[in-house]
């Protein structure tokens, strides 16, 4: 079932996918129109799901569960995740590869390849005041405090360090 994200539990499980490129203003339209009705209709072992769900700097797609009222399962989460190739295909973008990293540069959200990333950090482009995006936080909570973060305190800066 469908809840406002604002109405979430801040402990919601969340997934950030995240696109290479930036969605045109119609593409987010069309992945409007697809989620909700896949939100209303998930499930997992015949239990509805409390789901929402995010479009961020027409870039990112955040699914969210409420799993203090039903948990999500392996056969769940596969559905999500055939949801979220569906749209892939259908708007012709990549969400799926974690190698992607993103940071915000004059304000907007740049996306890299891991190499690239290490080639422009190394470069001195990325300081320790770049914001980096956690893709991996887990919760609404984690969402709105570690998802915008700089390079500094990120694992980003570990793995390309």
């Amino acid at each position: 079932m469908f809840v406002p994200l604002e109405e979430m539990s801040s402990t919601s499980r969340v997934w950030v996918y995240m696109s290479d490129r930036e969605w045109e203003k119609g593409e987010v339209e069309q992945i409007r129109f697809l989620v909700k009705p896949f939100l209303e209709e998930w499930t997992a072992h015949q239990q509805a799901l409390k789901a929402s769900y995010a479009i961020v700097y027409n870039r990112f797609l955040i699914l969210a569960v409420d799993e203090e009222f039903t948990s999500a399962t392996g056969c769940s989460i596969d559905k999500s995740v055939a949801f979220i190739r569906s749209i892939e295909q259908r708007i012709n973008c990549v969400m799926m590869d974690r190698m992607l990293f993103a940071y915000k540069k004059e304000g907007r959200v740049v996306v890299a390849t891991k190499s690239e990333f290490e080639r422009i950090t190394e470069a001195g482009l990325i300081s320790d005041d770049t914001i980096v995006f956690d893709n991996l936080v887990d919760s609404i909570n984690a969402l709105n405090h570690r998802w915008e973060i700089p390079f500094e305190r990120s694992w980003h800066k570990v793995l390309v360090g």
